[in-house]
């Protein structure tokens, strides 16, 4: 091979590699959402350093929307959330599809340039091959910084990220990402997860503001809980006790539902939450 196909072997396998690294992650993503939690843009959670954090999309982060809730964030209705989420999508309708055609023009010329015998379609007329994609690299380029110019300055990301994410045209498949990333970042993940998902997939979401307001005080408590029942959540249901698998266990963590054999202290994977016996109930 000559030194550029050598050069697009080596680009093309460590974006492999980069994005076959992600996939044990994506996975396990998919399972703790559960089959509920998937509709028209089918979300889901995943656990980050940050906590809990809403990801939309495709599994595969090049064709995915990442937008990662605040515990702090506000608390909107579920059908502004919605308007939000659907106006995105669909402002983004272009960039997406742009990107979609550059991933698959990269991939599919580079094994035409790289493997093809010569011929009308193989190597000695790679050159079109090499036009295609920088046409399309600089129409999603372009695209991608007309829609980030578009965005609102306060959720807009920062703009080296944006033009780090179209430096090569392996790496602009992901700035629809990059795009996303702080459009719902000043709303709360529990907000996303009334607006977007299942009751099942969104009940650890529901329980988690719970505990996390009841160690705030009964006031806090008792507020989240009248806006939930307000959308519809049934709350004693969230905080039910979970089924006893271990005929020993005298308490149960309310977070992550773990179970222990100590009638009181705390859990030792949820950052101090405090275990609630079973038998007593939990609000």
């Amino acid at each position: 091979m000559s030194d550029a196909e050598t050069l697009w072997v080596l680009a093309v396998g460590i974006y492999l590699a980069e994005t076959l690294l992600l996939v044990p992650r994506d996975a396990a993503v998919f399972r703790s959402a559960g089959r509920g939690g998937f509709r028209a843009v089918r979300p889901f959670f995943a656990r980050r350093d940050s906590g809990p954090g809403l990801v939309m999309g495709t599994p595969w982060p090049p064709l995915g929307l990442l937008a990662i809730g605040r515990r702090e964030g506000a608390l909107l209705a579920p059908e502004v959330v919605r308007d939000r989420v659907g106006a995105w999508l669909a402002a983004s309708r272009r960039v997406r599809g742009a990107a979609v055609a550059l991933l698959v023009v990269t991939f599919a010329g580079s094994a035409l340039v790289i493997w093809a015998p010569a011929g009308p379609w193989g190597r000695a007329s790679g050159a079109w091959v090499f036009a295609l994609v920088g046409a399309l690299w600089a129409l999603t380029g372009g695209l991608a910084v007309r829609l980030w110019r578009r965005q609102d300055p306060a959720r807009r990301a920062p703009g080296k990220d944006l033009f780090t994410a179209l430096a090569s045209p392996l790496s602009a498949v992901r700035v629809h990402d990059v795009l996303g990333r702080n459009e719902l970042a000043d709303v709360s993940e529990l907000a996303l997860a009334l607006a977007l998902l299942s009751p099942e997939a969104r009940a650890p979401v529901v329980r988690a503001a719970l505990v996390r307001a009841r160690g705030e005080g009964g006031a806090a408590e008792a507020a989240l809980a009248a806006t939930l029942s307000g959308e519809g959540v049934d709350v004693g249901a969230v905080l039910a006790p979970p089924a006893r698998e271990d005929a020993d266990a005298q308490a149960y963590c309310p977070l992550c539902l773990a179970e222990y054999r100590v009638a009181e202290g705390v859990c030792s994977t949820c950052e101090g939450v405090a275990l609630v016996a079973f038998g007593v109930e939990s609000r």
